[in-house]
């Protein structure tokens, strides 16, 4: 399982905080409501597109290696590989007591806003 934000709702965040200088110089996580994993993430995107199974390939570290010596990106993403492997769950109990109004976009809804705009952009 691992937790994704929908970018745009970021910025709820920042202006919740911001309006309320009793609440700086203190760390918060910023988590979604939700909990899904890679692979189903892949499906509902796919599905977003119209498209019934996802075709795509894991990479394992050893390829990562490999594409690292052409790819600084690549690289790089060789040594976040553990973020992909492991549950990435974060507490952000602190945040939703800092702003207890604070919702955040579904997958679901987020998701389709973004390949609407994607498609809005190639057109």
């Amino acid at each position: 399982p691992h937790q994704f934000f929908y970018t745009p709702d970021i910025g709820a965040v920042i202006t919740g905080l911001i309006d309320r200088p009793e609440l700086f110089g203190v760390s918060y996580n910023v988590a979604s409501d939700e909990t899904i994993s890679v692979h189903e993430f892949a499906q509902k995107v796919y599905a977003e597109f119209g498209m019934d199974k996802p075709k795509y390939m894991a990479v394992g570290k050893t390829m990562l290696t490999l594409l690292g010596l052409f790819s600084p990106l690549l690289r790089e993403l060789k040594e976040m590989a553990y973020l992909q492997e492991q549950p990435v769950i974060l507490d952000a109990s602190r945040l939703r007591n800092a702003l207890p109004a604070l919702r955040f976009t579904s997958y679901h809804d987020g998701i389709k806003a973004t390949v609407e705009k994607l498609r809005a952009d190639i057109r």
